[in-house]
């Protein structure tokens, strides 16, 4: 007996696993076919084996929607297909749903704040892009539907999409609409502050303490307390509240 077969003599285990057979004077090994009839991978079951060329086994699969569809078993196992395509095409459409506030022509005013807070902190070649992305500003808002559900349908024609912390981001808690005249009053507590009982603008604390207006404001930004402000150098033990 050929020493290569001895091997499998009394190991039943082994010769259901493998056939082996001789080509060549060389020893090739198959595995036994698997099977996947009846499993389910994602919205897809599979049903039966389909004839293909080459060791790559297909496999028909329904899918949840009522669609057939036909792939390798090694897409399946590692979850590369999940449907039929149903699921992608769905996904995409979920992704930018806009719930009729945008066509084609028209877009409202809702979508076009939504569309318009994303360009200007994502697309560097807008021109304000240096106010918002380019200071660090993000827009955190996943989709028009997400947004729309935080912020509501615009009030009135008056009001316009206004951050309630300046600094902060476009995120969930700090939007909402807001009239001009609101908007300039929360712009006019940023330009401002209070020190030692005394409210001043910027622009007249820079005057009365010789120190830049834009070191003033980078610091106020940054979240620094009305005494490191207004000195000539920040105290080093100081928590800034």
């Amino acid at each position: 007996m050929k020493p290569y077969l001895e091997n499998t003599i009394g190991n039943k285990n082994k010769q259901v696993k493998l056939q082996s057979f001789l080509t060549n004077g060389k020893i090739f090994y198959m595995r036994k076919k698997e099977d996947l009839v009846g499993q389910r991978f994602g919205l897809l079951k599979v049903i039966q084996r389909e004839k293909s060329k080459g060791n790559r086994n297909k496999w028909i699969c329904e899918c949840e929607c009522g669609m057939f569809t036909s792939t390798l078993g090694y897409r399946l196992k590692i979850g590369k297909t999940k449907s039929c395509g149903c699921y992608r095409v769905q996904a995409a459409k979920d992704k930018f749903i806009t719930h009729g506030y945008s066509t084609k022509d028209i877009h409202k005013p809702e979508y076009r704040a939504f569309y318009g807070a994303k360009t200007r902190c994502n697309n560097t070649q807008r021109e304000n892009y240096f106010r918002y992305g380019g200071r660090g500003i993000e827009f955190r808002f996943n989709s028009f539907a997400e947004f729309l559900s935080e912020i509501g349908d615009r009030p009135t024609h008056f009001h316009s999409l206004d951050r309630i912390n300046p600094d902060g981001h476009y995120e969930k808690g700090n939007v909402q609409w807001s009239t001009l005249k609101e908007q300039s009053r929360n712009k006019s507590r940023k330009l401002s502050l209070t020190f030692e009982g005394e409210t001043k603008l910027l622009k007249e604390w820079s005057e009365s303490s010789g120190i830049a207006y834009h070191k003033l404001y980078d610091r106020k930004s940054r979240g620094f307390c009305s005494v490191c402000i207004l000195s000539e150098k920040l105290r080093p033990n100081c928590k800034h509240k």
